[in-house]
């Protein structure tokens, strides 16, 4: 995880939220209210450094508010035996995080047509005379599209103030009951286009494809140097611990750098300035 499936919905579930915060944007005149929704951002492939063990982790989808540190709202995918993995996320990140992230949007999808979305937020209580956050449930596995393909109807629903904690503090005056809504039937509509574009590649058996090598004319450059030799060193360590292998034999020398002297069949041959051809060889290696 991320798939091919799970990466395109994710995206165009982010490009919806971003629509919708446009839109609030636009109609209304408050000016406190359009400068947090220029800072929010959309994110993909960062770490968010979380308490206690495993203290890293990075969500498929996150929206981050500028000089925040953690994200508001965030969404994990994930395939629906693997729920309570899922379900653990949204722990760490609601209350690992101290109750900063808002919100985590969960969505799960199964080996048919199964889709289901799930959402937590952090609470806060009272516990030993201290506050305490724990992890609440407000949409648990509700079903967007049934193992038949059957779409159900709904409506994930959250507001502004969900983008981050302490927001009428950071922005005095905003609108953050401005509402933002996933309609069910829009998700669906994401996971089916999803599911179109991740088709597997035809074979194109009419096409014979060459493959590639360098003529005695091409130049090596240093950093190919080094790159060949560490691979053919790779190459010497591995056979030389397994003495019934088939195996590739080389001898290879390249600005004066010698590989061991018990690798015997030359392979690749270099010239100076550095040039090369290659012969590849293999022989039935001598029981030790």
């Amino acid at each position: 995880m991320p798939s091919t499936i799970h990466d395109l919905t994710a995206e165009a579930i982010g490009d919806l939220i971003k629509s919708q915060l446009a839109a609030i944007g636009e109609k209304t005149s408050n000016e406190v209210t359009k400068r947090l929704i220029h800072e929010i951002t959309p994110r993909v492939s960062r770490h968010v450094q979380l308490g206690g063990p495993k203290t890293f982790r990075e969500p498929d989808k996150q929206f981050l508010i500028k000089g925040f540190y953690y994200p508001g709202i965030i969404i994990e995918f994930a395939y629906s035996q693997s729920f309570e993995q899922l379900r653990q996320k949204a722990y760490d990140f609601t209350v690992r995080s101290g109750g900063r992230v808002q919100l985590v949007i969960g969505l799960e999808t199964g080996n048919k047509k199964l889709f289901k979305i799930s959402a937590w937020r952090p609470e806060f209580c009272r516990s030993e005379n201290r506050d305490a956050v724990r992890m609440k449930t407000i949409t648990d596995q509700d079903i967007i599209r049934d193992s038949n393909g059957t779409l159900k109807p709904g409506c994930l629903r959250f507001h502004l103030r969900d983008f981050g904690r302490d927001l009428a503090t950071n922005y005095p005056g905003a609108h953050l009951a401005e509402e933002i809504a996933l309609d069910y039937d829009v998700l669906a509509g994401y996971l089916i286009d999803a599911e179109q574009c991740d088709v597997p590649p035809s074979p194109d058996a009419d096409i014979i494809m060459s493959e590639y090598s360098f003529s005695s004319e091409e130049e090596l450059t240093p950093e190919d140097e080094k790159k060949i030799i560490l691979k053919v060193q790779e190459w010497c360590s591995i056979m030389a611990h397994d003495q019934q292998r088939i195996m590739v034999v080389v001898e290879i020398s390249v600005s004066g750098q010698q590989l061991p002297q018990h690798i015997t069949l030359a392979a690749l041959f270099f010239k100076n300035p550095p040039r090369f051809a290659m012969t590849v060889g293999c022989i039935e290696s001598e029981s030790a």
